[in-house]
């Protein structure tokens, strides 16, 4: 039996282009006690580049969480977060509950 949500079950609530900053979001979240997943780990350095979303991370929660999840995400102070220099498009992803 799997730790990770199924598909059906999961919503992408960040998405970015480097394992440090996803890891900080992955951490803030924990640390809230909101469980979630990381997909996409490591294709940036297999590939060694990014390219059209390839080397993408994104950061998964539970359904019932991402309300819950993107108010965190959104009370970090202005660069002072994972996406501080982030490329265009990083941050919190456009999640619906």
């Amino acid at each position: 039996m799997s730790d990770t949500p199924q598909a059906e079950d999961s919503v992408v609530v960040w998405r970015g282009w480097g394992e440090t900053e996803a890891s900080l979001v992955e951490s803030l979240l924990r640390g809230e006690g909101i469980e979630c997943w990381m997909k996409g780990e490591g294709a940036g350095i297999f590939h060694g580049f990014t390219v059209d979303g390839m080397a993408e991370i994104q950061i998964l929660v539970a359904r019932h969480d991402v309300e819950q999840a993107l108010e965190i995400l959104a009370d970090r102070p202005e660069g002072a977060g994972p996406d501080a220099g982030a490329p265009e498009g990083a941050g919190p992803a456009d999640a619906e509950p």
